[in-house]
């Protein structure tokens, strides 16, 4: 963003939906029509709109998209602090696979696979309301993903990711 349009922007921080639709002269509802590639815009709004996009380096937020289609775009993975070196073959799988996807990775860390723990996990993936949830200690929940990092590493990431896109869509 340059200098020029920092002063356009409501807050002169990082451009927002307002920003956007005040400067193509439109409502923030056709911004969100714009960005989520919806048929009902013409074809001059859509290219203003993202041509102030293209100005501004308007990024949609990932939360405030999950809040509007009722799901959220992030997706936990979990390990076991001992086993981090194993785990990060396993992140890195999960990463690539979910690349251009339209998931994002929480990382979390836990001390072990006990009962205690899998439960202040469930509360962390409620709390966080992440779409999905993957456990790199082969351990299994219903409607988590569990991967055994020391045996599957990459691919196994890899598969955890395909399984998570198809949900997705």
């Amino acid at each position: 963003m340059t200098g020029e349009h920092d002063n356009k922007l409501a807050g002169g921080g990082r451009p927002t939906i307002s920003d956007v639709a005040r400067l193509a002269g439109v409502s923030k509802k056709t911004v969100s029509r714009v960005v989520n590639d919806s048929p009902f815009v013409s074809a001059s709004t859509r290219a203003a709109v993202q041509a102030v996009i293209g100005r501004t380096g308007y990024v949609p937020d990932p939360h405030a998209r999950g809040l509007a289609f009722g799901r959220s775009s992030l997706v936990g993975f979990a390990y076991e602090r001992g086993e981090a070196g194993r785990a990060m073959a396993c992140q890195a799988g999960l990463l690539e696979g979910l690349d251009g996807g339209g998931l994002e990775v929480l990382v979390r860390a836990v001390p072990d696979w006990s009962e205690g723990t899998l439960a202040e996990l469930e509360v962390f993936f409620q709390r966080q309301r992440l779409f999905g949830m993957v456990l790199a200690g082969g351990v299994a929940r219903p409607g988590w993903i569990g991967v055994d990092a020391a045996g599957d590493g990459y691919e196994g990431g890899r598969r955890a990711a395909a399984a998570l896109l198809a949900r997705s869509r």
